[in-house]
């Protein structure tokens, strides 16, 4: 093994998930030399000595290169059986599973960021954790959002009429894209990430156009909040509704503060340097007030441990389903 990024992740993923498990990298002194600083305690042999070294198998990490890996060490008597690729070390140990694309994962990836706010607030939907499939690329809010709507909704039946997407998640999209054609619109502030260039406190289309309108994470990065809301409450038919998800402290009510300005500032209070404000257990009332009958659905309510840990999902994340009051 070298320190390449996939021979990198196979050594932290094992590490974590499966610590009883001895590493020993086989590498060259230059390469060992250049290892990332976390790696550095892992003993390491250079390819002349694999004979002397007593193993249960290799794994070679570098995908493109296993055949050539492969030839090299059976030429210094390596047994064949003992070779193996990272899909076939992985494979019998993939506990996880993406509810979205249906793949089997050995680890999620990494995702977020690991600021210091996170070690006094716990916060769904923010912060550095394991939440990304290696497959399809969804992360664990996505995955969640994706859930209640096949389970509370029926969005994915192909009756629904006419949908709404904020910032869509691609692998949402892809789906809703795919059963509604033209009925399914995609709509971002920035040109270019979806069907249509969409400001979400002031939006070009008629009352009462959409059965669903969904919006996750994006209500955090909007200064107008009540205008927002209101426009979606707009376009909102008047029995459609409104999905709706968000980073969440639920240890203290909504925090907004017209001072916190810089990114720097927004980071130590919201989470993220672009976000206004960092939404608390009052959510479900703030919403209220703007024109909506809300119905939570928390994680931790309607799956088991046992379906958290196999889909990687968010413990505290939660889900809204809006409809107007």
């Amino acid at each position: 093994m070298d320190w390449e990024i996939g021979g990198r992740r196979f050594i932290r993923d094992v590490l974590e998930i499966l610590p009883d498990i001895e590493i020993v990298a086989v590498t060259d002194t230059y390469v060992q030399e250049s290892a990332p600083e976390e790696y550095t305690n892992i003993p390491y042999i250079s390819p002349e000595c694999i004979q002397k070294y007593e193993y249960d198998c290799i794994i070679v990490t570098p995908g493109n290169f296993y055949q050539e890996i492969t030839s090299a060490l059976l030429s210094k008597g390596v047994d064949r059986m003992k070779i193996k690729s990272l899909e076939e070390f992985q494979k019998g140990r993939k506990g996880f599973c993406c509810n979205i694309c249906g793949s089997e994962i050995f680890a999620w990836e990494y995702i977020g960021e690991d600021y210091a706010i996170f070690q006094n607030k716990s916060i769904a939907g923010a912060g550095k954790r394991r939440g990304g499939c290696t497959v399809c690329g969804s992360y664990d809010r996505a995955r969640f959002v994706y859930d209640i709507m096949k389970s509370f909704t029926d969005i994915f039946s192909g009756d629904v009429g006419r949908i709404l997407h904020f910032a869509p998640e691609s692998v949402i999209a892809d789906k809703l894209k795919k059963i509604y054609g033209a009925q399914y619109v995609s709509a971002d502030i920035m040109d270019g990430r979806a069907d249509v260039v969409a400001d979400i406190t002031k939006l070009q289309f008629n009352n009462d156009q959409f059965d669903y309108i969904i919006c996750n994470h994006v209500m955090e990065h909007v200064y107008e909040e009540e205008k927002a809301f209101s426009e979606i409450r707009r376009c909102l038919k008047p029995e459609g509704v409104f999905i709706f998800s968000t980073p969440i402290c639920w240890l203290q009510k909504t925090y907004e503060d017209d001072n916190v300005t810089t990114s720097s500032d927004r980071i130590k209070y919201y989470s993220q340097e672009d976000h206004v404000r960092l939404y608390g257990n009052d959510i479900v009332d703030r919403i209220e007030k703007f024109g909506f009958d809300v119905k939570l659905l928390h994680c931790s309510e309607i799956k088991s441990e046992d379906e958290i840990k196999k889909f990687g999902l968010l413990k505290e994340d939660s889900v809204l389903l809006c409809k107007k009051s």
